[in-house]
C-alpha cells in the first residue's frame, strides 16, 4: 500500500479523493537493488485530488506498506514512512 499524508497550513490533513492502488507484487515484480540503487515513480498530488488551495505552507509525507512475502521471497515487510517535506502554496 501507498499512501500520501498532506498537512495544509491549518496544520489539518487533507483528504485525498483518489487512492493509488498497487497490486500485492508477485515474484516476477521482485528485483534486488544493488547498493545506492532506487526505483522510484511520480505521482502527482494535483491528480490526488488533494485540496491544495489554501495558500501556504504544506507538509506531504509518503508512506509505504509491505504485509506479504511473495512465494515466501525474502523482502522487506512493513511500514517505511518518508522524511516530510513541505513545499509552499502562494
Amino acid at each position: 500500500m501507498l499512501a500520501f499524508r498532506v498537512e495544509g497550513p491549518d496544520g489539518l490533513l487533507r483528504e485525498a479523493n483518489r487512492k493509488y492502488k498497487m497490486a500485492l507484487a508477485g515474484a516476477t515484480d521482485l528485483k534486488t537493488l544493488a547498493p545506492g540503487e532506487a526505483v522510484y515513480k511520480i505521482y502527482s498530488l494535483d491528480a490526488g485530488g488533494f485540496d491544495l488551495t489554501a495558500p501556504g505552507p504544506y507538509t506531504l509525507t509518503a508512506v509505504y506498506e509491505n504485509v506479504q512475502a511473495p512465494g515466501n521471497a525474502a523482502v522487506f515487510l512493513g511500514e517505511l514512512i518518508a522524511d516530510p517535506i513541505i513545499f509552499t502554496i502562494q
